[in-house]
């Protein structure tokens, strides 16, 4: 008998990554409402260095333009949960909170997590992708895995940003975003999420 070697991963980290169809129509409102809020209140003080981070939107996904992203978060995480754990039955969204964040140059975002939140995500609405790469503001998720360096690499990834691409992950997956050296800003949503069965208890 010949003895065979088999190759397992243990403990994966899904991330649901999506480029919206549809979003060149909704970019501008989502936007103007972002300048909008900006203009109105000085921002909060969270993982953001230099940046503005928006008060709470959660009731604001009632009405356009949220309206519109709240069905977006609803489809990528029924398509994603799909894939990642054969979950096909109908779910629920439960928004916890929703942030703007507009980081101008040298603007970034520190190391941090979401917790104690089940889901989290950012769509990006206002990138310049002129110079990809080179204009900093990528997102990078740092493996939570103690040790991970010695045994597999890299043990970051690396996301850059496009207009229109939505990214939900495990709100304990530590993360950052790295400074943004452009001269135009760059305007993101994030929010966190609970999901459940319909016509479960949450």
């Amino acid at each position: 008998m010949t003895q065979t070697t088999q190759l397992e991963w243990l403990f994966p980290i899904p991330l649901f990554r999506t480029q919206l169809e549809g979003f060149a129509e909704h970019r501008g409102p989502l936007i103007a409402l972002a300048e909008e809020r900006h203009a109105k209140n000085e921002g909060l003080k969270r993982s953001n260095v230099g940046g503005w981070h928006s008060g709470e939107l959660r009731d604001d996904y009632n009405t356009a333009p949220l309206e519109w992203v709240g069905r977006q978060i609803h489809a990528c995480t029924s398509a994603g949960l799909a894939q990642s754990r054969n979950i096909t039955t109908p779910i629920d969204i439960q928004l916890d909170s929703s942030w703007f964040i507009i980081n101008h140059k040298n603007n970034w975002n520190s190391p941090h997590t979401h917790m104690p939140a089940q889901w989290s995500g950012v769509l990006y609405l206002a990138v310049n992708e002129s110079n990809a790469g080179e204009e900093g503001g990528r997102i990078v998720f740092v493996d939570p895995i103690p040790l991970g360096p010695v045994y597999r690499n890299p043990i970051n990834a690396i996301i850059q940003p496009q207009e229109g691409l939505m990214l939900i992950f495990p709100s304990y997956l530590t993360h950052m975003v790295e400074p943004h050296f452009s001269d135009e800003k760059r305007v993101s949503l994030s929010f966190n999420f609970r999901v459940t069965a319909q016509n479960q208890e949450r």
